[in-house]
């Protein structure tokens, strides 16, 4: 065996590892800011939950209280709820533009 081609193919191996790894890292790079984007939308969501449970205690006490207007807007409150859980939430977005973008 010609030692010359033994090491043309050592050095081929080593720098297609060599590009393997390039490519890895320039994935990883491409992938970060959405994976920062969907831990924004997640902890946004987390923040929009945590507001309407509030607001929902906040007027389950009026409604507990007697308050006319309490009523009315408990009733558009459930509505904007079950209009955001029918949506595809910010995260579901986000999986999917990742999806189409592999």
């Amino acid at each position: 065996m010609d030692p010359s081609r033994v090491t043309s193919n050592n050095l081929t191996t080593r720098d297609s590892k060599a590009t393997a790894m390039d490519r890895v890292e320039a994935d990883i790079k491409k992938l970060l800011p959405i994976i920062e984007r969907l831990k924004d939308g997640a902890e946004e969501e987390g923040r929009w939950n945590a507001a309407v449970m509030a607001q929902q205690q906040n007027e389950t006490a009026k409604l507990q209280e007697g308050h006319p207007q309490a009523q009315k807007n408990n009733d558009r409150q459930q509505q904007v709820v079950k209009q955001k859980r029918q949506g595809p939430s910010q995260m579901d977005n986000l999986t999917a533009s990742i999806r189409l973008r592999m």
